[in-house]
């Protein structure tokens, strides 16, 4: 049997399959990639990075939504989100980044924080800073990490 840790750090390892749909990796402008989760409830997840401006923005909605949908699969769609985020990172070298997910609770936004500075380890980038913003009632918090290039 798998110990915890040993479970988290696979469902990490494995991103979903993802397409562009508009732009692509490296391209000044919009570009969104889309990918679907496996589960019977299937989320269809777009992310949307807009660089200009010398900046990088991104975020990602759920069937077309920032809310959380508590379907599951926040680890492998985080995972796809950062390896799609990387990946355009490294061919655009942008020189900061500025990156949003929503959260409903303090220990969502740890986790994600954890996420991030581990996908980032070893890059040419670090986290400056985190803030977490209540946006709407509506909608669930959100961590907005601004990242920057060392």
């Amino acid at each position: 049997m798998k110990n915890f840790l040993t479970y988290i750090t696979e469902l990490f390892d494995r991103p979903f399959p993802y397409r562009a749909i508009r732009g692509g990796f490296g391209e000044h402008g919009v570009s969104v990639f889309s990918f679907k989760t496996d589960s019977e409830d299937y989320q269809e997840i777009e992310v949307n990075l807009d660089f200009s401006d010398g900046r990088l923005d991104v975020n990602f909605t759920s069937n077309e939504s920032l809310e959380l949908t508590g379907k599951g699969n926040a680890g492998r769609i985080l995972a796809t989100v950062m390896e799609i985020l990387l990946k355009f990172m490294k061919e655009a070298e942008p020189p900061s980044v500025k990156f949003v997910a929503a959260t409903d609770s303090p220990a969502r936004a740890r986790v994600y924080e954890k996420m991030v500075n581990r996908y980032l380890k070893g890059s040419d980038y670090m986290v400056d800073r985190i803030k977490r913003v209540k946006t709407r009632p509506t909608i669930d918090d959100e961590v907005h990490f601004y990242i920057e290039r060392i």
